[in-house]
């Protein structure tokens, strides 16, 4: 269920993302602080992937701080700020 969830979560982020540039993000509070928010709920989910799963993955050695697509221990205000906030730029490269 959780993997689903996230999967869910990354194609909504796609069909926000979809057609937009870093500039329309950054010049859109709105859409940046809900892809920010749907990331977050992505990288809160990912700390609850059962280790019987992450086992099975070949890369992943099943150390929850190992890096991958999103690092289990990543927290989204480790992400470039600008005055306001994550910056565009950290979303898009995410």
């Amino acid at each position: 269920m959780i993997l689903s969830e996230m999967l869910e979560t990354i194609a909504l982020i796609e069909t926000a993302l979809a057609g937009k540039t870093r500039e329309d993000l950054a010049r859109n509070d709105i859409l940046r602080l809900a892809i920010q928010r749907a990331i977050e709920i992505i990288s809160e989910a990912s700390r609850h992937i059962p280790d019987v799963l992450l086992l099975r993955l070949p890369t992943f050695p099943g150390d929850r701080s190992a890096p991958w697509a999103i690092s289990s221990d990543m927290n989204i205000t480790e992400l470039p700020t600008t005055s306001y906030g994550t910056s565009s730029s950290a979303i898009f490269r995410t």
